[in-house]
């Protein structure tokens, strides 16, 4: 047996190395064809990306206690970004902007009904990360930025029974927000179209100043810092042209 121990292990190791070899080949022979199917030529990378925000369907900070403060609202047109792009990781700077007519219940259905001029604005910078370099990226990111909130209008009884005396109010908020966001992206070469929702975890500095329509014009005057949780399924749809293409 001892004898023919060595036999046996050259056997085995020639075995084993043989196979091998036949790999190694296998994989130099296919390596021309794989060239041959990469699409990278086809998705050309570029340095920058200016977009819009074409459409978005959100919720926003609560203006006094609006009864209904957790509806959604649509946001046509309201933004602009920018993007640096590295590879598969964009630096984003975006700006939101809102300013309509805005009316709701207050404290109550039959309480308060408030109407006036909602204006809601803020600036954002962050990234984005994309998971393929394929035509339809999927992505996610973090976006941080500041928050300003401001409600100017005036309040009066939502029914006949007399719940308030009327008044005029000016609600601001200021805060600070961090929001982690999913998307997904089509390149079609210079354009890229997309949507992507994405949750704003904002933490503000509120005041609320009422004057009555009393014969002393009785004034008031509240602050708080909150917490909110804005939702955002629709966060934006978008347009970007890209532009700058890496060599």
């Amino acid at each position: 047996m001892k004898k023919i121990f060595p036999f046996i292990l050259i056997f085995v190791l020639f075995t084993d190395v043989l196979p091998a070899q036949i790999r190694i080949d296998t994989v130099k022979s296919m390596s021309a064809p794989l060239k041959l199917n990469s699409n990278y030529v086809s998705n050309p990378m570029y340095h920058y990306s200016l977009g819009i925000k074409v459409y978005g369907y959100e919720q926003f900070p609560r203006v006094l206690r609006d009864i209904n403060s957790t509806d959604f609202i649509s946001t046509p047109l309201s933004g602009i970004f920018f993007k640096v792009n590295d590879n598969q990781i964009s630096y984003r700077f975006s700006a939101n902007f809102y300013n309509k007519d805005f009316s709701f219940n207050n404290e109550c259905a039959d309480c308060e009904k408030v109407a006036g001029k909602l204006t809601d604005y803020s600036l954002k910078f962050g990234f984005e990360k994309s998971l393929s370099y394929s035509t339809i990226q999927p992505y996610f990111g973090f976006d941080f930025g500041f928050r300003k909130n401001r409600f100017k209008g005036a309040g009066t009884n939502a029914g006949t029974i007399a719940y308030t005396t009327n008044y005029e109010v000016l609600a601001e908020k200021n805060g600070g927000l961090i929001a982690p966001l999913l998307g997904l992206k089509i390149n079609l070469g210079h354009f890229t179209v997309g949507a992507e929702g994405s949750l704003d975890m904002l933490f503000d500095y509120e005041r609320q100043e009422k004057t009555l329509q009393d014969a002393a014009r009785t004034k008031t005057f509240k602050k708080y810092n909150n917490w909110e949780y804005l939702a955002k399924p629709l966060g934006q749809a978008f347009i970007q042209y890209n532009f700058g293409e890496v060599d």
